[in-house]
């Protein structure tokens, strides 16, 4: 499980296990002045026609042209129209387990959004709204299903050259976890060790091609998750908390391995405490509800992902 070295950083205090099964944002962490109280989520209302007008002194007319498309196997891009003049800022919610779920919020003069921590071959829905001071809009849905993992990316590099497995470090003088032996479920043993004694640096070994590589070293939380069906050449996709030694921000990262090296495929940006889950859980655990009232919110907006 996530280790948390550090206490008190962004008030959120020390996260364990399973909080981070349970939970995606910590409340009020990252989130915009004079917010109001989080009800429960709920089912959203029905996408209404884009560019309605509201009533004089109402809420602004719905987005048009919403529109969702797969940015990688990894992220959906999900782009509106609007008139800024009418908007205090947009709200993305997507659909999780029936139910949707605010993905960000994003100031008046935005007409796109990037939802990354995303699944290859995945369906999401998306619904976009415009709020102001006065209320929201009508949401206006979309959707788009990420493209499959494929084949490695061509022009790969070599693999690093033939190494040895260090001894095990003791687990007294790493600073973090040591050594952790990922793709226990079936593939090809991966071992994640610490740099050192610094287990805030960390080294995934395997063998590949006949002997034992290194596959690279991050800057990342101690403990790194494999996301179950997806491999390459018998290595998982892994997913971990980026950092080094202090808390460095809510940022996940998704490494791909591609002939015998990890490289990052993606970079999520979370409000709050991050998401290491593979794939979101039931919404309404840790995340905020599409249907709340969106007129105590006020820009400026964390450039982050709530979901």
């Amino acid at each position: 499980m996530y280790n948390d070295p550090v206490r008190g950083r962004r008030g959120a205090g020390a996260w364990f296990a399973a909080a981070l099964l349970a939970a995606a944002c910590s409340p009020g962490v990252g989130a915009p002045r004079g917010r109001p109280a989080r009800p429960a989520p709920g089912p959203s209302a029905p996408a209404a026609s884009a560019g309605r007008t509201p009533a004089p002194g109402g809420p602004p007319p719905a987005p048009a042209s919403v529109a969702a498309q797969a940015a990688s196997p990894f992220a959906v891009r999900i782009a509106w129209e609007a008139d800024a003049r009418a908007a205090a800022g947009f709200e993305i919610a997507v659909e999780s387990n029936g139910a949707f779920v605010r993905a960000a919020l994003v100031g008046p003069t935005e007409r796109a959004f990037v939802h990354h921590h995303r699944l290859p071959g995945r369906a999401y829905a998306y619904r976009v709204r415009a709020f102001n001071a006065r209320g929201a809009s009508a949401p206006v849905g979309a959707a788009a299903t990420t493209p499959g993992l494929g084949p490695p990316p061509a022009g790969a590099p070599p693999p690093p050259p033939c190494t040895r497995l260090p001894p095990a470090p003791d687990p007294a003088k790493v600073r973090g976890l040591p050594r952790e032996v990922l793709n226990a479920g079936g593939g090809r043993p991966l071992y994640n060790d610490p740099e050192g004694t610094n287990g805030w640096r960390r080294h995934l070994y395997g063998e590949y091609e006949g002997c034992v590589r290194d596959f690279g070293a991050f800057d990342l939380q101690a403990e790194i998750r494999e996301v179950p069906g997806f491999a390459d050449e018998g290595f998982p996709l892994l997913r971990a908390v980026a950092g080094a030694g202090q808390y460095a921000g809510a940022r996940v990262v998704t490494l791909r391995f591609t002939r015998g090296r990890y490289a990052v495929a993606d970079v999520a940006d979370f409000c709050g405490d991050p998401r290491p889950e593979p794939d979101p859980p039931a919404p309404g655990v840790g995340a905020e509800g599409a249907g709340d009232d969106l007129a105590g919110y006020a820009p400026p907006f964390d450039a982050c992902q709530r979901e």
